[in-house]
């Protein structure tokens, strides 16, 4: 196989970046270009990476960084934080699951995707659409029907990010199998409106007249006269070696 690892730029992730390439030397193995220069070693482009799997070292956001750029199936290792999208800790890859580490699984993952004249990112956890000055007008439409309410954004969530922005917001926890959105309004004045889950297949019109556009707390774009289509993007695919995402809910979040 060849395989891309990806490391958090600090001493702790590039030592284990290093030292899980010399565990894997039967394998081709090159390093994203941050982390290639930094360990002096063989790297590329992660957008033009064209191998088997790409290995992230880190934490959700060293995930969250290389899934914005390529599509092959990535592992994400847990290094240091809470790493909820984390498959696995460093330590129990290296003491038990390097050993079956070639009879791996792939989990499909819902995303998200944004329509409308924005060239954006798949969203892998959320799409924010925040206002960029006082309380507004934000509406929203499924199928005929038409929400609307007054105040700061609003948050659709994918499954993989429903412990994220969302759950912070009220929003519920979702399982990873769950074919669905999560549409959170974000401070609502005056309103009844709450957290709500539809299908993937629904297009969800919204209009806001002005803000900025947040996909996974990364990409950001403002904009202004703009209406959008939110709609189920291509899902990522993580390489799932152990616990569910519902131990691993309880776990984090729970216990």
């Amino acid at each position: 196989m060849k395989i891309l690892i990806a490391s958090k730029q600090n001493k702790k992730c590039l030592n284990y970046a290093d030292g899980l390439s010399k565990k894997l030397r039967k394998h081709e193995i090159v390093f994203d270009i941050q982390t290639g220069k930094a360990l002096s070693k063989t790297s590329e482009e992660i957008e033009r990476f064209d191998g088997d799997i790409a290995i992230t070292i880190g934490g959700d956001g060293t995930f969250l960084r290389v899934a914005h750029q390529t599509h092959v199936p990535i592992l994400p290792i847990r290094a240091e934080g809470v790493g909820y999208l984390c498959s696995t800790s460093f330590d129990e890859f290296v003491k038990k699951n390097i050993k079956k580490f070639d009879d791996y699984e792939i989990t499909k993952v819902s995303t998200l995707s944004i329509k409308n004249g924005i060239k954006a990112p798949r969203a892998i956890n959320e799409i924010f659409i925040a206002n960029d000055r006082k309380i507004t007008d934000i509406r929203f439409t499924i199928d005929e029907t038409e929400f609307g309410f007054i105040g700061d954004g609003i948050i659709f969530s994918t499954p993989l990010g429903s412990t994220g922005h969302a759950m912070s917001l009220g929003g519920p926890f979702i399982g990873w199998d769950a074919d669905v959105i999560c549409i959170v309004p974000v401070a609502p004045f005056n309103s009844k409106i709450r957290p709500m889950i539809v299908p993937s297949d629904k297009k969800i019109a919204v209009k806001v007249s002005s803000g900025v556009v947040i996909v996974d707390g990364f990409w950001k774009k403002p904009f202004a006269g703009r209406n959008f289509v939110i709609e189920k993007g291509e899902p990522v695919k993580i390489i799932t070696l152990e616990d569910d995402c519902y131990k691993k809910f309880r776990e984090k979040f729970l216990d």
